[in-house]
């Protein structure tokens, strides 16, 4: 099978290697056999890993333009916090590369005097401002430690001096010098249709995106400008004064109607773009640094179109590509492939948060820019999608984002040509070490993919107990994700939380990159980084979806050896039937009589060909008899209701049991100080009724029983009289609201159970009655057939017989009209057995369906029944559980025989000669019942 040549079987050496690797008792990995212990090895090691391994490498093509890629990308890279008050520095710029960013951002504005030095911050705002040249530094030592692929300088340019516009252009050229890409490419030129390198060719390079500035007689005006810098130089030492904004005034009187649109346009998207719109014109310096990366301002779809060119880039914010992505999907899809677009936060988000960057990954959108500084949900996604491909911060787009001749709306519901639909199925297990204390914990499993993919967002219950080191979950259901449109753009997030809402862990897996069969999940914090001990145990199907009316075909596919065998199983079925029911041979002549017409006076009878759609339709209607109750109930709709309704009654039980185990608790921690207090009381009457302390008091003639034992003792009785006539109230209570909840719930089920059972009786029942008329039909066509080909056969043998043309002609109408005749008498009777036999077979339905509402009553009837039954049993049960409960509290604990002390009290009593008149009780009836005072408590409750 399929399988089997695309997973190939592990032969026989290979799995007595994977045996002795990790089965830890050497007796049985010479057996070739492997204990739990190592099937639990097996099951964690690297063999059995979660994603394909090769997915974890540069696996993809990376020959193909930059605009056929999705590009890891930082928004405001500089800041380490927030938008409005976050402090700047040049270490995030390694931090982000490391991490496999291949598109920065820098926010560049003019420096002070007197060094003139450009900074990086965000305008209009109290960030820290840090050095433009510190950040080149930074991006020259860590460019190419992760990736050896193309990183994109994304600059903001607000630097509105010439001067400074140069010394940016130089320490860009001298501190990265031969990884700055300053030239075109041969095979490439600026040219409309053309295409623009991959990041194959431009391995090792640094592009610059900034403003470029389209000046016809670049060598006059590069002598211009340095000869203005040295003006300016000049005139600021004598004067202190810079002259470089007469340069401005200069500029913006030439080009005063374009800054006018451009203000206008500022003060609508002011809100989102922030400083973004606000980029000052870049000189000849800067701009002979900008080649496959121009930014353009975008005007429309249209526009883009007619120029075509690819190495133009527009930015958009959140909110305007969100407004392009539901106006004109399919249009957005198409620009994105001729050329690149970046996406970023709005300027609202001062909190430096994240929108989710899926939504213009479905779009093609290649540079989806994110706030590497904050560790949201956006930004896990962001992570986990470039961990793959080598981490090389390029993802190859699907081919619907790239091929030109194939159309793409990322809002579609129907399949979509050259791609498979998926179906993933996940069940979770188990956990280990996922929290440092006991808790209970539950599993999230949310998919991240296009609008239309199904349900999005699972969760299971709770574990049953609190246990952080290896917590089940029993009776959870499988969760499915049905007819994941393009799994290539979907993730699946797997997040795990404590009983209080805080987050443990999580894992994003991409749908293409999971492995089917059961698996642990190393899960990971907010950062990416992974956890050491917390994982997940579970089973992972992925699978082609398919259509419900194609499911047989896939069986058949999958299991083409069942699927033979029940074809057989069914031929032999279907033959021995028909052999049961042939026709006897003389049934051929049976519509034939007399001068070769048919004899329509014959009576009709189980033999005769116009009974004989009667008696196909009572074999049908036999055949197709209403299923009985039992049958009923083993259908898969039903037994699934039964398994919901009985973890639901489980769960009930459980809840009530956990009252009556608060009630037992209770009085048990109440009888268990009183019978402290008892054990303490004897004791002091053991003490007292000592040998010196009898013959003194006798001597005296002091009585040795205080006088208020006997109080005490009573007291403590009543006490525990009175406990247990509380336990015993409380115990009624709590069974005789567990008897009516469960009663209660009992008849719910059964009013569901009936429903359902009803449902799927009314569906037999339709699809019985469709299968009756089908049968009727093709009865029918079968005997039309037999009626015509026996007018025929007469026809032809009365034209042998009969040589008169005129006889011949009368015959011939003769045989039409007894033909007609038959016919019509046929139908009519076939329509009366059908009608029949439709009739026979709804009221056998209908029986039935009245049978199942009787069945409800007796079911209801029995569980009354059970619940009178165990409230009629219900004193007995107290009482018995009361005095098991006192009966455990007030064991006396092991010591010597309760007898002993008696007897030697009593002979040393029978050796002392009385005093002053007075005899002691030989009997020793105090010290029995100072002794005796559990026992006497015991036997009053």
């Amino acid at each position: 099978r399929l399988n089997d040549f695309l997973f190939e079987p592990l032969q026989p050496e290979q799995i007595q290697n994977l045996i002795l690797k990790y089965e830890p008792a050497k007796i049985n990995s010479h057996k070739g056999h492997i204990s739990p212990e190592g099937l639990m090895w097996y099951l964690s090691g690297p063999e059995n890993n979660l994603l394909f391994p090769d997915r974890l490498t540069v696996y993809q093509d990376m020959t193909q333009p930059l605009p056929h890629y999705f590009i890891n990308s930082s928004h405001n890279t500089y800041l380490t916090a927030g938008q409005f008050s976050g402090i700047s520095s040049p270490e995030m710029y390694r931090q982000v590369l490391l991490a496999g960013c291949r598109c920065l951002e820098l926010d560049c504005w003019k420096g002070r005097p007197p060094d003139e030095e450009p900074i990086i911050t965000h305008g209009f705002t109290m960030t820290t401002e840090i050095l433009f040249k510190d950040v080149i530094e930074a991006i020259a030592e860590s460019a190419f430690k992760t990736s050896q692929y193309p990183v994109i300088l994304s600059f903001e340019n607000h630097v509105d001096s010439p001067k400074q516009q140069a010394k940016m252009a130089d320490y860009c050229r001298t501190i990265f010098g031969d990884m700055l890409l300053t030239e075109t490419l041969d095979k490439y030129p600026l040219k409309p249709g053309a295409p623009i390198p991959s990041p194959q060719e431009l391995m090792g390079k640094i592009l610059i995106k900034n403003k470029k500035n389209q000046m016809t007689n670049q060598n006059s005006q590069v002598g211009q400008r340095r000869k203005s810098i040295g003006q300016d130089q000049t005139e600021f030492i004598q004067t202190g004064e810079n002259v470089e904004e007469q340069c401005e005034v200069e500029e913006e009187s030439e080009n005063v109607d374009q800054e006018e649109e451009e203000e206008q346009e500022l003060k609508k998207n002011e809100s989102d773009e922030g400083t973004a719109g606000q980029e000052v014109r870049a000189y000849e310096e800067m701009s002979s640094l900008v080649n496959y990366i121009q930014p353009v301002k975008f005007e429309s779809f249209e526009v883009a179109k007619k120029k075509n060119k690819s190495y133009i880039i527009s930015s958009f914010t959140e909110t305007k590509a969100l407004d392009l992505l539901v106006k004109f999907p399919i249009d957005l899809v198409e620009y994105n492939k001729r050329q690149m677009s970046r996406i970023y936060p709005k300027g609202t988000r001062v909190d430096s948060s994240n929108y989710m960057p899926h939504i213009f990954w479905n779009a093609g959108c290649q540079m989806v820019a994110l706030n590497f500084q904050t560790a949201d949900l956006p930004m896990q996604l962001n992570n986990s999608f470039f961990e793959f491909n080598g981490r090389s911060g390029y993802i190859l787009k699907h081919e619907l984002l790239v091929r030109l001749e194939k159309t793409f709306d990322p809002f579609t519901t129907d399949r979509i040509d050259v791609v498979v639909s998926n179906t993933v199925s996940i069940l979770i297990i188990s956990g280990q070490f996922l929290s440092d204390r006991n808790s209970r914990f539950y599993v999230e499993v949310e998919l991240f993919g296009l609008h239309h993919d199904p349900k999005r967002k699972y969760r299971t219950k709770l574990n049953t107990e609190q246990n952080s080191i290896n917590p089940q979950w029993k009776d959870e259901e499988t969760f499915v994700f049905e007819k994941i449109l393009v799994p290539e753009l979907t993730s699946i997030r797997i997040a795990t939380y404590d009983d209080s809402g805080k987050f443990i862990g999580h894992k994003i897996l991409p749908v293409t990159a999971l492995q089917t069969g059961y698996r642990h999940i190393g899960l990971r914090n907010e950062t990416n980084q992974q956890l050491t001990m917390p994982s997940l145990f579970v089973h992972i199907e992925v699978k082609d979806y398919v259509p419900d009316t194609w499911a047989d075909l896939t069986k058949a596919l999958a299991d083409p050896i069942e699927f033979v065998c029940t074809l057989n199983k069914q031929s032999a079925q279907v033959t021995s039937a028909a052999d049961a029911q042939s026709v006897p041979e003389e049934k051929s002549q049976m519509l034939e009589s007399g001068n070769g017409a048919m004899d329509i006076s014959e009576p009709c009878t189980p033999n005769t060909p116009t009974c004989l759609g009667n008696e196909e339709s009572s074999k049908d209607t036999t055949e197709l008899e209403p299923l009985t109750i039992d049958e009923l109930k083993t259908h898969k709709a039903f037994v699934k209701v039964q398994k919901k309704q009985e973890k639901e009654l489980k769960e009930l039980e459980r809840k009530c049991q956990k009252k009556k185990d608060d009630v037992i608790q209770k009085y048990s921690s109440s009888f268990s100080e009183l019978r402290k207090k008892n054990v303490s009381l004897s004791k002091g009457f053991r003490k007292k009724w000592s040998l010196g302390n009898i013959h003194e008091s006798a001597i005296c003639g002091e009585s040795l029983i205080p006088p208020d034992s006997m109080s005490s003792n009573g007291a403590a009785a009543e006490r525990g009289s009175e406990l247990r006539d509380k336990m015993q109230a409380d115990l009624q209570r709590v069974h005789t609201e567990q008897y009516k909840l469960i009663r209660d719930r009992k008849e719910q089920h059964i009013t569901e159970q009936v429903a359902k059972l009803m449902e799927i009786a009314k569906e037999k029942q339709v699809a019985a009655l469709k299968i009756l008329k089908e049968s009727a039909e093709s009865e029918m066509k079968e005997v039309k057939k037999k009626i015509e080909l026996k007018r025929q056969e007469k026809i032809e043998t009365m034209l042998k017989n009969t040589a008169d043309k005129s006889l011949q002609e009368k015959r011939k109408k003769e045989i039409n009209e007894h033909h007609i005749q038959m016919s019509v008498k046929l139908f009519k009777l076939a329509l009366a057995n059908q009608s029949n036999a439709l009739s026979k077979l709804d009221e056998q339905h209908t029986a039935k369906l009245e049978e199942i509402k009787e069945k409800e009553k007796e079911y209801q009837q029995e569980a009354q029944n059970e619940y009178e039954a165990k409230l009629d049993a219900l004193p007995q049960v107290v009482v018995e559980l009361s005095e098991s409960i006192i009966t455990t509290k007030f064991t006396l604990e092991p010591g010597r025989p309760q007898d002993q002390g008696k007897d030697v009290v009593e002979s040393k009593t029978n050796e002392l000669p009385p005093a002053n008149g007075m005899m002691v009780n030989p009997s020793g009836s105090a010290t029995d019942e100072a002794e005796d005072g559990v026992e006497v408590l015991i036997a009053e409750l």
